[in-house]
């Protein structure tokens, strides 16, 4: 959180992301890797649910985008394709209708989300 022009910025804070940027690997496991054992649908689920805890724990659109791009390297790590990654966000646009996820899917290419 911070405070910018007498208005509070919160934004969802990634454990890892220190290490990431740090050492290119995860200190905390908490998302399972998209090799374990599981259907891909509770895999897509598990991204779903991420960018959804996000999105309630930031209250600026420009704090969303920047922790869906944080989360974004951390589920990269652990090896989950772009494809799902870019079905998680067509379907967060559905079941929200925000045209931020619109904005992020339009900008998601190769792994990495190019904002600015």
């Amino acid at each position: 959180m911070k405070i910018c022009k007498s208005k509070l910025h919160a934004t969802h804070i990634l454990k890892n992301h220190d290490s990431i940027i740090n050492h290119g690997k995860l200190t905390y496991l908490k998302t399972a890797e998209y090799s374990s054992y599981t259907p891909k649908s509770n895999k897509l689920g598990t991204v779903i649910g991420t960018f959804c805890r996000i999105q309630r724990n930031c209250s600026t659109t420009l704090g969303l985008a920047f922790s869906i791009m944080n989360a974004n390297e951390e589920l990269t790590l652990l090896g989950y394709p772009n494809s799902l990654i870019k079905e998680a966000l067509e379907r967060m646009y559905g079941k929200t209708k925000d045209k931020i996820w619109r904005i992020l899917q339009k900008v998601y290419k190769g792994g990495k989300l190019y904002m600015f």
